[in-house]
This record gives C-alpha cells, sequence and structure tokens, in this order.
C-alpha cells in the first residue's frame, strides 16, 4: 500500500494536536501520522520518555539531537530528532523540514512546545 502524503494535511495534523492541548507530539510508524500526548497526561509523557531513553541506551535509537523549532500558526515546535538503527522513514518530518534534505527523512520527530522542555528531556534522555 501506498500512503501519500503533502506538506498541508502534515501541518493540519500537528494544528489539530496543538488545539487538543498536546505537551509531546511525535511520528507514529504504525499509524503514519503524528499523534500525541495531552499535558495531563504526565504519566503516559514519562513512559514515552523513559521507553526512548532505553531504546538509546541499547542501541536501537542511534542519535537523539535537538532540531531546528518548525513554526505551526505563530507556535514554535521544538524537535528532538531521533534516528533509529533500522530506519523508519517519516515523510512527515521531511515534508515539515522544507528543506530537500534527504537525510530528514531518517529522522523521526518528538516535539515539545517549550524549548526548555526539549532541552532538559533530551538532556535527560542522553544522560549516562
Amino acid at each position: 500500500m501506498t500512503v501519500g502524503f503533502s506538506l498541508e494535511a502534515v501541518q493540519n495534523q500537528l494544528r489539530f494536536c496543538l488545539r487538543e492541548n498536546a505537551s509531546i507530539i511525535y511520528w507514529s510508524h504504525n499509524f503514519d501520522a503524528f499523534d500525541f500526548l495531552l499535558t495531563s497526561d504526565k504519566r503516559a509523557c514519562r513512559e514515552e520518555m523513559r521507553n526512548l531513553r532505553n531504546y538509546y541506551r541499547d542501541g536501537c535509537v542511534t542519535s537523539l539531537s535537538a532540531g531546528e523549532p518548525i513554526d505551526i500558526n505563530e507556535t514554535a515546535l521544538y524537535p528532538i530528532e531521533v534516528m533509529y538503527r533500522q530506519t523508519k522513514p517519516c515523510a512527515g518530518y521531511f515534508l515539515l523540514r522544507k528543506s530537500g534534505e534527504m537525510s530528514d527523512v531518517e529522522k523521526t520527530p518528538y516535539f515539545f512546545v517549550s524549548q526548555a522542555n526539549r532541552d532538559k528531556t533530551l538532556q535527560w534522555l542522553t544522560r549516562e
């Protein structure tokens, strides 16, 4: 099955997540779409980040880095770019980056609405 993507459709997914008061927005490889966790889902957010940290420590995730913010309706989203050992293409992120760089398709984003929270989370994820 071939899935088609458009920049407008991907941006609309992010707009919906923001309207729902998302705390973390991430690409779901199972659904080829953005999904989110609510600010009120503190336990689920911690569990998701704990899983990501474990994947990084066991080598399933090979890289975690801060990406450049993306603007959606004058709201900056601050990504942690995740690269998996076995590449999981993320066409949505490729479109959002608008750079034409094919390497962007290899990155899976976890978006935060706060740069400080993104940076603090990234520091915790990569801590020895």
